[in-house]
């Protein structure tokens, strides 16, 4: 009797809760991982590698993912505790504050990514995918083996920013190979694919690291990330080698010939790309990334909550990306004015941070996640595609085009965890969210109003074509 009462004693037990919880989550991973796996497997299958001659139009715009899963499981895998690791390291760091210091170890890396694609999207047109992936991939494996053996916060920063290149290079890359393998009709679907298996790899990443730090410590798990990443660099250099398509000379010429600061300016002066980028882009953007890799952890783990369940959170956003941003993506395609759906999904932002009025701790904070994964599989999908429409995307070139609105992302991405370090230290936590709330929803309505709809853009691209505003080079292509 007494031993049946110590094993239901024991069931009680927070740490068998925990037990659980941690199975539950391996299986997801496991559901994930394996899923991937046999993407690959199906590839090989179905001979979309082969490197026999003329088989290159077999190349299917989806062989890219299985790789791009595995970087991002590599590289997210600390993903769920990179503020609380600086904290751990922070000594007196020039004039920041611990909470501002902690905040840029996250900043530092969306910085040099955004650098990153810059010279991704000049070296895609010029060179084609492979290089930059196959470079961005080595750089970001590097940065996490620095991390490993960091001794001390500065040591730690630029680890991130070396990691930080790296993705930039190999994401740019990704989608370089989606933009190169898609027709007029499937671009939104390989974008949607892309970030699927962006948070498929975080879901399994996320999840799997902050279960690995609570038992090994941070630390170790850096090296665990690069090796996976090594796994991916193997399967990059044997496997995906004979799906290179180098650019037409002239194509490249040209490609060099439009890097001017007059054509760039004239690119993010526009109309459509500088609301597109300042009232959509840039909020989304600091919101998503302020809240979900700098306050969340840091919020969830002031109140008690440990790092196996901060790991879990993240899930949830992955989760949103995974199904329902590729559902998504078919009515984007078929819609005639994408901008609508990325009104939608800064409405449903401004909301995963009103939601603080109601609700505080652990709910709070998954409830914020749950609106910022629906916004965001509204966002990211329709923001490329409507990009890609304009004319002056056409003229600069697409390549070009995605890389500095990427690159713009960033500086939304930049500012998100300063902004929100600035918040824990200077106002109540709960009226600070509701006030940046209000605020991401009226720009979202400015958004609206300041940007042509679809069909909008459509007759004036039609207007000056007809008008001879297309110059020579464009109207050939």
């Amino acid at each position: 009797m007494n031993a049946l009462t110590d094993i239901l004693k024991e069931f009680s037990s927070v740490p068998l809760q925990e037990i659980i919880l941690d199975s539950m989550t391996v299986l997801v991973i496991s559901i994930f991982f394996f899923g991937e796996m046999l993407i690959i497997f199906f590839q090989f299958v179905e001979g979309r590698f082969s490197a026999r001659t003329g088989q290159q139009h077999r190349i299917h715009y989806s062989a890219i993912r299985p790789v791009f899963f595995l970087l991002l499981f590599g590289l997210d895998i600390s993903v769920s505790f990179v503020p609380l690791y600086m904290e751990t390291l922070h000594e007196p760091f020039f004039v920041f504050s611990k909470d501002i210091a902690m905040s840029l170890s996250v900043s530092v890396f969306v910085f040099f990514a955004g650098i990153a694609f810059l010279i991704a999207g000049i070296w895609n047109d010029l060179r084609g995918w492979y290089e930059p992936f196959f470079s961005g991939a080595s750089l970001a494996c590097a940065g996490h083996f620095y991390a490993w053996l960091a001794p001390d916060a500065l040591h730690f920063i630029i680890s991130r920013g070396i990691s930080g290149m790296g993705y930039g290079l190999f994401f740019m890359a990704s989608q370089g190979f989606i933009i190169s393998y898609t027709g007029k009709n499937t671009k939104a679907r390989g974008f949607a694919l892309l970030f699927a298996a962006l948070y498929s790899g975080n879901i399994c990443g996320s999840a799997t690291g902050a279960m690995l730090a609570e038992r090994i410590g941070y630390s170790p798990v850096f090296f665990i990330g690069a090796i996976i990443m090594i796994f991916a660099l193997v399967y990059t250099a044997l496997f995906m080698r004979n799906s290179v398509r180098r650019p037409e000379s002239h194509i490249a010429e040209k490609s060099v010939q439009s890097v001017s600061m007059k054509q760039v300016s004239h690119f993010i002066f526009n109309r459509n790309v500088l609301s597109l980028i300042l009232l959509s882009s840039i909020p989304a953007n600091m919101a998503m990334v302020g809240f979900t890799e700098y306050f969340n952890p840091v919020y969830l783990n002031r109140i008690g909550i440990s790092q196996s369940n901060i790991g879990r959170t993240f899930m949830i956003y992955g989760f949103f990306q995974i199904y329902i941003g590729p559902l998504l993506s078919h009515y984007v395609d078929a819609s005639e004015n994408k901008k609508m759906y990325i009104f939608a999904g800064g409405i449903l932002g401004s909301l995963a941070f009103l939601c603080f009025y109601f609700f505080n701790g652990i709910f709070a904070s998954i409830v914020a996640i749950l609106l910022l994964g629906f916004s965001q599989s509204f966002v990211f999908v329709s923001q490329a595609t409507y990009l890609l429409k304009l004319r002056v995307s056409k003229e600069l070139g697409d390549g070009k085009s995605v890389a500095i609105f990427r690159s713009a992302n960033r500086i939304g991405q930049t500012i998100g965890p300063i902004l929100f370090g600035c918040l824990i230290i200077t106002m109540d936590i709960s009226k600070g969210l509701i006030y940046l709330g209000i605020s991401y929803l009226i720009i979202t309505i400015f958004f609206l109003f300041f940007t042509q709809s679809d069909k909008e853009i459509v007759a004036s691209e039609s207007q000056a074509t007809e008008g001879g505003i297309y110059d020579e080079t464009y109207a050939k292509n």
